[in-house]
């Protein structure tokens, strides 16, 4: 059932706009009803009421979760809510006109879309293809491993922290510079094992031994910000030589990078459920 769920979010999830399906809206009508609720005065203004925050809906899933009977019900709410979770809609666009400017040779319209896509995932300015592989990363291989071992609450505990690390970034003046700085340690410990489980998929769908050291070097590596484990070894497991005058070569080698050690991880996801391992 749960890679049922899965397979049917991620086939479906790019053929609906509507901003029903998008996490984005969910979040804002949760902040927007957090803040008029007399039980979260201040939602993310420190540590306490934010991890309140994230913890409600993750245990309202799990609840669901408890209580929803038969096979089909269970199909359908995990399909809903990865349906949800799974994706992001805004970065998708904003690498779709970055595209067409580039096509059309509008290199400050480009520029402008790079920036734009930086700022709102509150990134480093790193090159685009590497913004495309973190944000893979983080709106589809991660969720898709915290579902598999963890199950829907997982998801939404996960989800939701990265929107409210994102909002309190993009709010830094009204934000309690403790809590985000906490909720960033959480998240941090929380990715560390996943990319290196991803990165290692990336070296198997690319450049093994290309990439081999510089993942071994990363195995151990607790400095490193997690973008900089995947993005590192994701360059290594590509080769391209880089034209000055094409802005599109690299991101659109990564992302076929990208998705390909989607399709390893699927596939691995598929035999651990044929052999029973995975319900």
């Amino acid at each position: 059932m749960s890679l049922l769920s899965l397979l049917f979010a991620l086939a479906v999830e790019r053929s609906m706009p509507s901003k029903v399906w998008q996490f984005s809206f969910y979040f804002r009508e949760y902040l927007a009803l957090a803040k008029q609720s007399k039980l979260l005065k201040t939602p993310l203004d420190n540590i306490a009421s934010s991890i309140a925050f994230i913890l409600l809906p993750t245990l309202l899933t799990f609840l669901a979760v408890l209580f929803v009977d038969g096979s089909i019900f269970q199909l359908l709410l995990s399909a809903f809510v990865l349906l949800i979770c799974i994706g992001c809609h805004f970065t998708r666009n904003i690498y779709k006109a970055y595209l067409q400017a580039a096509f059309r040779g509008e290199m400050t319209t480009c520029d402008l879309h790079y920036q734009q896509l930086i700022q709102d995932k509150n990134l480093p300015d790193i090159g685009l293809g590497q913004v495309l592989i973190w944000l893979n990363f983080r709106y589809y291989i991660a969720l898709i491993i915290a579902f598999v071992c963890f199950g829907l609450p997982a998801v939404v505990f996960y989800r939701v922290l990265i929107s409210v690390v994102n909002y309190q970034a993009a709010e830094d003046e009204d934000i309690d510079h403790e809590a985000r700085n906490q909720l960033t340690k959480i998240l941090f410990w929380l990715e560390w094992p996943a990319v290196r489980i991803v990165s290692f998929c990336y070296m198997l769908v690319g450049n093994f031994s290309k990439a081999l050291s510089t993942w071994l070097e990363s195995c151990f590596e607790f400095s490193q910000q997690p973008h900089q484990v995947l993005t590192s070894v994701a360059k290594k497991s590509e080769d391209f030589q880089l034209n000055d005058e094409d802005c599109t070569a690299e991101p659109c080698l990564l992302v076929r990078l990208a998705k390909r050690a989607l399709l390893l991880l699927l596939a691995v996801i598929a035999v651990l459920t044929i052999t029973g391992v995975l319900q």
